[in-house]
């Protein structure tokens, strides 16, 4: 239960985060193992609740980035298959085989020690390969891809159980010729690459736009990442999605309370700077968060907020944890009041797609900017 004490808080709705997923899972069907991305704090919804909320749903493995979000994971007994699909060191290499995970592959030299390590221990070892089909980023490129295939594969103690690569453009207009060229090339990498281990391998590529709106990328697993969330990868994705399916549900909100409330006269100025100059009489509240809470300096003079159900505009520079909110047509404000900065009040709402649209970038870093010590509470 939220604290009365709660300058800043979130709310977590873990019937949306497991709606959400059903939803998922009913495109994918039974046989799919999906794996929801639980990295960056749950982009931001909190690690291990999202994760207990996941597994009482749909999911079936988790994947995360770090070595620390597994260790997590596995010290509050949650003992699914979890995939770490980040980088990882070799003095890592040890405490991944005692957390019994599995791991992404894509560079010989790890491969040898992550084998040594498990020879050591006589402990066979899961690991996918990662194909890099168009990213540039993580992954064995293609020209390289099946003689180092082979060559991991001939390392003892290491289990090739997997395949993966990840799409640059699934979130952008169907069929785009990017996407098109990085599925084709896993397609025929895949296929060299189980004809020459002679066996098949877990197949996967599906990020949260593959997913929903390309069937043929389902494979045997996918990756559900922002859209378990509730949120969208992109506008496109969104609109083709909403034609055929339930509509997606934010399982975050972000809310304060206002902290002061004063009169300010014409010609006053607002915060750092005084970019804000009142023209006339004005009411203001001051809000107990900033950007290092996750509020955007962006927003400063054009982000909103909702008190008592109706909007109240950011004046003057957002602060490191002061921010300031016209309520002059709000009459019934008070000290105290719930005021949301992401999410429903009444019938108004303040998406993380308005916000990430004033301040020029995406959804995704609007939640997982978000302070990792702000309280959560789930629902």
């Amino acid at each position: 239960m939220r604290q009365i004490s709660d300058l800043a808080w979130l709310e977590i709705d873990r019937a949306a985060l497991q709606h959400n997923l059903a939803l998922l899972r009913k495109i994918a069907g039974e046989k799919v193992i999906i794996a929801p991305t639980v990295k960056a704090n749950a982009y931001g919804h909190g690690l291990l609740s999202a994760s207990q909320a996941f597994l009482k749903g749909e999911a079936n493995w988790l994947c995360v980035n770090l070595m620390e979000e597994a260790r997590l994971l596995r010290q509050n007994k949650i003992n699914c298959p979890i995939l770490v699909i980040g980088r990882l060191s070799p003095d890592q290499i040890a405490e991944a085989l005692t957390l019994r995970l599995k791991l992404f592959i894509d560079d010989y030299s790890l491969a040898k020690k992550i084998s040594a390590a498990a020879a050591a221990k006589k402990q066979l070892i899961a690991i996918h390969l990662k194909i890099d089909t168009g990213m540039s980023r993580q992954g064995i490129k293609s020209g390289q891809k099946i003689n180092l295939i082979k060559k991991i594969s001939e390392l003892p103690y290491l289990n090739i159980e997997g395949i993966a690569t990840h799409f640059a453009t699934a979130d952008g207009p169907l069929n785009n010729r990017s996407f098109k060229k990085q599925l084709s090339l896993f397609e025929k990498t895949v296929a060299q690459a189980e004809k020459m281990l002679g066996k098949k391998l877990i197949k996967h590529c599906a990020n949260s736009a593959a997913a929903m709106i390309y069937p043929q990328s389902h494979f045997d697993l996918f990756r559900p990442g922002i859209a378990a969330y509730g949120l969208y990868p992109s506008e496109v994705v969104r609109k083709i999605w909403e034609r055929k399916n339930q509509p997606l549900i934010p399982a975050l909100s972000f809310k304060t309370r206002v902290a002061l409330i004063k009169k300010i006269s014409k010609g006053d100025a607002v915060s750092y700077g005084g970019t804000f100059v009142a023209k006339k009489k004005m009411t203001i509240a001051l809000l107990p968060i900033g950007y290092y809470d996750g509020v955007d300096r962006k927003l400063s003079n054009c982000g909103e907020v909702l008190i008592h159900g109706r909007r109240a505009k950011i004046l003057g520079r957002v602060c490191m944890d002061l921010t300031v909110a016209d309520i002059s047509k709000i009459k019934n404000a008070r000290l105290g009041d719930e005021v949301v900065i992401i999410g429903r009040q009444g019938k108004e709402a303040v998406t993380a797609d308005e916000l990430a649209n004033k301040i020029g970038t995406i959804n995704y870093e609007v939640v997982t900017r978000l302070r990792e010590t702000l309280p959560r509470y789930y629902l």
